[in-house]
């Protein structure tokens, strides 16, 4: 067995595996076992029980301070007075601290033991002889009882872990192992459920199963390993060539979202539909599916519109494309003007640009005419009324299968999380190398949501 053969069977086994575990049958919660940390209570209380008594000895020292201050300064003042008389020493006012004591020593002047030879003495910048015994230690006295008097403030708790006020410290922690069930990211139907928030960020995650199974056995389709080529004969074409691959040619399609990559043989027919996934497909896609459904009511009859007018009916044929009652020279031109929209886009030369566009100006004008017979405000009711009618049945995009190369199945769920729609999507050629998808409304299927 050569080297390719074996490595396109590995491909084939690494892909399966990686299906068949990612995007199949997965249990729906897992264990979770995980080092946590929480708070030591027993050390943060200890911690507390430190900071808060450093905290209210440190708070009544400051209200003791703020209390006592003016008496205690006034003890000091007494207590040097008292070593001035001791020491025989002159006040005279040659310094700062001389006038202050000074000024003391006389403020108490006029109190009872005071005599005019006190004064006297007084009046030569000196402590009397027993003055201190006289008159400062009473007054020194008076002032400690006030001081004695002071309450000292209740205790304040200010260190609080329990409510967050940790006060600049860090609260002591330990770990431990926590065992938790959590929504299991490898099923499906936790993005359905409610278990997981649909963040743009898991715009893939959901869909990951889908583009699993749909790139089933084309896992190699890259855009980025592909080369350019370019044909002139039979037509002029310029394509993309994976070198693994040549026998496939790979154009680029832009129906006005994410552009498809789309493969087709060497006559133009296609051969594989590029994967459908992500949300911006999914949008659009939607439009087409409430319009098929729109569309099935029509035909149906729903709410007897068969009744209307000859100009209701015209325009709403038109909208939903039964073009056969009407006219099939809309048709015919509706199909030059995707054509030639094509033709513009993939234009080499400024002829061939202006030969598609001539092409698109004729077909617009016939498409605006017909424009103009799609105006009718009971047919404008008359879709508002249906898509009303199936508001919540396109809830939810639960998947997309892909059924073979060109054909894919559509999933959708209500607000009930019930299907409520499943359509087929078709891909076929419209031109060469060209293509386009038709909806087709197939029976709702029984799908169950685990909880």
């Amino acid at each position: 067995m050569n080297r390719s053969i074996k490595g396109t069977i590995l491909i084939a086994a690494a892909t399966f595996a990686t299906f068949t575990v990612s995007a199949q049958t997965e249990e729906l919660w897992l264990d979770k076992y995980e080092t946590k940390q929480v708070i030591d209570t027993v050390a943060a209380d200890s911690i507390e029980a430190a900071k808060n008594a450093a905290y209210n000895a440190e708070r009544r020292d400051r209200e003791y301070q703020r209390y006592a201050g003016r008496y205690l300064a006034e003890i000091a003042l007494i207590d040097q007075l008292i070593a001035a008389e001791e020491s025989g020493r002159t006040l005279e006012p040659t310094s700062s601290e001389n006038r202050t004591l000074y000024s003391k020593l006389r403020e108490y002047d006029n109190r009872e033991g005071v005599t005019k030879k006190d004064l006297k003495t007084m009046n030569n910048y000196k402590v009397p002889k027993g003055y201190s015994e006289r008159v400062l230690i009473p007054v020194k006295a008076i002032w400690q009882e006030k001081i004695d008097q002071f309450v000292p403030p209740a205790e304040e708790k200010k260190y609080d872990w329990r409510n967050g006020r940790r006060g600049g410290w860090d609260t002591p922690k330990k770990d431990i192992q926590t065992h938790t069930r959590v929504p299991n990211p490898e099923c499906r139907d936790n993005y359905f459920n409610g278990n997981l928030k649909g963040r743009p960020s898991e715009a893939y995650e959901k869909h990951r199963w889908d583009e699993a199974q749909q790139s089933k056995g084309w896992e190699w389709v890259k855009q980025s390993e592909m080369e350019s080529k370019q044909v002139f004969f039979p037509e002029k074409i310029s394509y993309l060539v994976h070198p693994t691959h040549p026998e496939y040619r790979f154009k680029e399609y832009h129906p006005g979202f994410r552009p498809r990559l789309n493969a087709y043989d060497e006559n133009g027919k296609l051969v594989w539909a590029d994967n459908i996934v992500g949300q911006q497909d999914y949008n659009n896609f939607e439009k087409n599916v409430m319009e098929a459904i729109c569309k099935r009511d029509f035909l149906a009859n729903k709410y007897d519109i068969n009744k209307s007018t000859k100009k209701t009916l015209d325009a709403l044929r038109i909208r939903f494309g039964i073009v056969d009652g009407v006219d099939e020279r809309f048709k015919k031109y509706k199909e030059m003007y995707i054509a030639s929209r094509y033709e513009m886009v993939n234009a080499l030369t400024p002829e061939e640009y202006g030969a598609a566009l001539a092409k698109h100006d004729v077909a617009l004008k016939v498409m605006k005419e017909y424009a103009l017979k799609q105006i009718d405000q009971q047919a404008d009711n008359y879709i508002e009324q249906l898509k009303a009618d199936h508001k919540n049945e396109l809830k939810y995009m639960y998947k997309i299968e892909r059924i073979d190369n060109t054909t894919f199945k559509l999933y959708y769920l209500n607000d009930k999380m019930e299907c409520s729609c499943v359509a087929l999507m078709k891909w076929f050629n419209t031109a060469s190398y060209e293509c386009e998808y038709e909806i087709e409304l197939l029976p709702n299927e029984t799908i169950t949501i685990r909880r």
